[in-house]
């Protein structure tokens, strides 16, 4: 296979990918995970909507949720303990009662907070370290702040704000250079009209490159690893210039993986679309006979990753089962 060379992984990952397009799919990867739906889920119950998720219970709506993960709704990374979370953002250790906030580990009832460490009852406080009963990062006695607190969530509900996650207008980023692109793919116009920012210059540089494909071996075990470091490659996707390493180098030696065509940026990329997306579809089993349901279609619906416009063969676990297992 000479997997050695580039043009040799090359070809092996397109015979792969046609080996593959006419192979049954399960529906999804879910184990000893009663009430679940989703991808990617483990030693669960009752997380419905939720991905790269195991350990965890009660929770809907969640990417990594994890670790003794338990009533979590709309989060991105939730876990080691992390129970009653809403609408938030890497919260983790032990954590409880938060909503909408981002960042803040080894705390409890926390709102509208980012990047808080073991800190209570916080109400749109940044940075805080071992803190209790601040708002703005300013601490209060206990029943100042919860009035304080009551007064500032009845404006926020009179406005439709509260239980909103931070708006757009506070991102330092544009919505084309964020992960949410990668999830939730906007053109410019669409981000735009929903209020977020676009960045109109592309980071990283381009056409600087200082050696062509041409003239780099196909072969990693040909490769001049000192005169390859101190060269600038061109990505032949995007055209984003990047560096080697002198780790990756090492690496790339000792498993004889060649030098990487794809800067960081499109090689992330193609592993993120090789998971698959973060999205359901409601489905029915595509197996048309021989198994328990006999000579008649398989009557099993489910929720999957694979979109209906898809041509994947995608059947319900237990075809996948009798046919694979």
């Amino acid at each position: 296979m000479r997997l050695d060379t580039a043009s040799g992984v090359e070809a092996v990952r397109k015979q792969v990918a046609e080996f593959f397009a006419l192979q049954i799919r399960r529906y999804g990867e879910i184990v000893n995970a009663p009430g679940c739906t989703g991808n990617y889920i483990k030693n669960s119950e009752n997380c419905l909507a939720c991905f790269h998720c195991y350990d965890s219970e009660d929770s809907k709506y969640g990417v990594h949720v994890w670790r003794n993960a338990k009533d979590c709704v709309d989060v991105d990374t939730a876990g080691r303990n992390a129970e009653r979370v809403y609408n938030s953002i890497n919260a983790g250790i032990d954590v409880s009662n938060y909503l909408c906030v981002s960042l803040c580990w080894t705390c409890s009832f926390m709102e509208y907070s980012y990047y808080c460490f073991n800190s209570n009852r916080c109400f749109g406080s940044v940075g805080l370290r071992k803190k209790d009963y601040c708002i703005l990062n300013r601490q209060y006695p206990k029943g100042e702040y919860e009035k304080l607190r009551a007064e500032i969530i009845a404006k926020m509900r009179e406005a439709g704000e509260y239980g909103e996650f931070f708006p757009p207008a506070v991102s330092a980023f544009g919505y084309n250079e964020s992960a949410a692109q990668e999830r939730f793919p906007f053109t410019k116009e669409e981000a735009l009209a929903k209020g977020f920012k676009w960045e109109e210059y592309p980071r990283g540089t381009f056409d600087k490159e200082t050696v062509l494909w041409n003239d780099v071996p196909d072969s990693i075990r040909e490769v001049d690893e000192k005169a390859m470091l101190k060269e600038i490659f061109g990505c032949v996707q995007c055209k984003k210039n990047y560096l080697i390493t002198p780790d990756e180098m090492t690496f790339y030696k000792r498993l004889e993986i060649p030098l990487p065509r794809l800067c960081p940026d499109c090689r992330h990329r193609r592993r993120f679309m090789a998971r698959g997306p973060n999205r359901l579809w409601h489905r029915r089993c595509m197996c048309k006979g021989g198994h328990f349901h006999g000579d008649q279609p398989c009557p099993n619906e489910f929720e999957t990753t694979y979109s209906p416009d898809r041509p994947e063969i995608v059947y319900c676990e237990k075809c996948y089962q009798s046919e694979v297992v």
